[in-house]
């Protein structure tokens, strides 16, 4: 019976080896231990304003950093004292980043920057337990920004695949990468496809870094057109500069013969200054250009009239 009685204390003793007491030094960092430790500030009056929270100061007693709350609706982390705040809460959930009075769940005043485009980050709106329904404004491939629907872009590979399983696609796409820039446009219908697939899509319109506009196709085989589309073109009025062929009907403009000019016919096929059809098929036609040379036909027919009806007058009157 002695026996069981001293191993008790022995128990006890032992046990009270592992317990670990409150630290409170008069130098260092405090150390407070328990289930769930927890630090509470209360107010001893409910009168006047007041703030709550926890204010670091430098070796000189300078002010730091602030953390903590200013009357019972702001939370905040201000730099000096409260009367600085870089970030702050509100009690209806909105967050300031750069202002006191933030207006939506996230206002920022000043500059956002995504770190690690290459990682496939990306800034998203969808519908909560749907993924990643629609996804807009992505950076990646070190310098490339999406604007999507239906689409994400890649942490892969430079280059955009499927967000949704079945909705419509469209996309704005600036930038490749630090060496291919311009602006993409993308669209295709709805379809069901793999989330995560790649997105293997030519853009329906591109606007190059050289400021020309395609439609339709993805090269040009001559840059100098600014506007480029392979398809048809339909508009209620196109207005073209030109500078006209008014030349035609001064003193001296040379006129060809008609017999020289039946000859270039029979020999060329086609009319003097006008492109053959088989230049027009391969290289297509400068509306303007071809306006004022058709127009300075029409004018030379008028001057070839002209000169008919008078030798026909003259015959009329040696007839006589």
């Amino acid at each position: 019976m002695k026996k069981k009685l001293l191993v008790l204390p022995l128990v006890i003793t032992a046990l009270s080896g592992f317990a670990q007491n409150n630290n409170y030094p008069t130098a260092g960092s405090p150390v407070v231990y328990d289930y769930s430790p927890t630090l509470y500030l209360q107010r001893n009056t409910n009168d006047g304003g007041y703030t709550q929270g926890i204010q670091t100061r430098l070796a000189d007693g300078t002010n730091n950093w602030f953390f903590g709350n200013l009357l019972d609706g702001q939370w905040m982390v201000a730099n000096g004292d409260y009367n600085n705040p870089k970030l702050t809460v509100l009690s209806s959930g909105n967050t300031g980043v750069g202002t006191a009075n933030p207006t939506q769940r996230l206002s920022v005043s000043g500059n956002i920057n995504l770190e690690n485009p290459t990682g496939g980050n990306y800034l998203g709106f969808g519908i909560v337990g749907s993924s990643e329904y629609n996804t807009l404004g992505s950076m990646y491939s070190s310098a490339g920004l999406v604007l999507a629907h239906g689409l994400k872009p890649s942490n892969t590979v430079a280059g955009l695949v499927y967000a949704y399983q079945n909705m419509s696609r469209n996309a704005i796409v600036l930038g490749d990468n630090f060496s291919f820039g311009g602006i993409k446009f993308y669209t295709k219908s709805a379809s069901e496809e793999t989330v995560g697939a790649a997105f293997v899509v030519d853009p329906v319109m591109q606007l190059t870094d050289g400021g020309n506009l395609l439609i339709g196709k993805t090269t040009q085989a001559n840059a100098a057109y600014k506007v480029d589309v392979n398809g048809k073109v339909r508009a209620n009025e196109i207005v073209v500069n030109t500078t006209g062929a008014d030349f035609v009907f001064e003193s001296g403009y040379p006129l060809r013969p008609i017999a020289d000019l039946e000859k270039f016919v029979k020999q060329n096929r086609h009319l003097p200054e006008i492109p053959t059809a088989k230049t027009m098929q391969q290289e297509g036609v400068g509306v303007s250009e071809l306006q004022t040379k058709l127009l300075q036909k029409v004018e030379e027919l008028t001057l070839y009239i002209i000169k008919q009806q008078k030798e026909i007058d003259e015959l009329k009157k040696k007839v006589k």
